[in-house]
């Protein structure tokens, strides 16, 4: 079938039209839209994201501002008293004959290992040897690092007794404890 004359060139115009027409519907349908959606979801996405980040940050000052606040007012349990080196090693030695006593674990000996200073905290040091079985030793040990004031087992060594080669269960352990002491303006305790 041909189609002559001027009405048949119309018709083939209007159909190259209604084709140039489908392929760009199409074109856009297959491209376009997907791309304006995915955008539309990115922007929608990226505002939800600001809205969220925008809590995040005023938490973060909230939370800055209550730590700040708690700073001032610190949680002294956690911390050895203050006062005199002496007394702080005392309360240390003392918070480690509570929890022996306790536990049921026998100390036999202490040795300061001197202080240090941390950045805003005094760290004293207690050297210690104490004997029982291994199941008191592990409660003590627990105890003293789960404890108030918060204490940190620094070295652990575990034997069986010297003077003893039948140990019946028994061990000695050699450690060392520390406990920190805040340090109040610029670094004097």
């Amino acid at each position: 079938m041909t189609f002559a004359g001027p009405a048949g060139r119309i018709l083939i115009k209007a159909a190259a039209v209604g084709l140039l027409l489908g392929g760009i519907w199409l074109g856009a349908a297959l491209f376009v839209m997907p791309l304006v959606t995915r955008l539309s979801d990115a922007r929608e996405q990226i505002g939800q994201e600001r809205v969220l980040l925008g809590r995040l940050l005023e938490e973060a000052r909230r939370l800055t501002s209550q730590t700040s606040a708690q700073s001032e007012g610190a949680d002294t349990s956690l911390f050895l008293p203050a006062g005199s080196d002496a007394e702080k090693l005392s309360a240390l030695q003392a918070r480690i004959e509570q929890v022996a006593a306790e536990t049921q674990v026998q100390l036999k000996s202490f040795q300061p290992t001197g202080e240090q200073t941390q950045g805003s905290l005094q760290i004293m040091g207690i050297r210690a040897v104490a004997g029982g079985s291994i199941d008191s030793l592990q409660a003590f040990l627990h105890a003293l690092e789960a404890g108030r004031p918060g204490l940190i087992i620094t070295t652990l060594d575990m034997a069986p007794p010297a003077q003893e080669r039948d140990t019946n269960g028994e061990l000695d352990m050699r450690f060392s404890v520390s406990g920190a002491v805040p340090l109040a303006d610029g670094g004097q305790p």
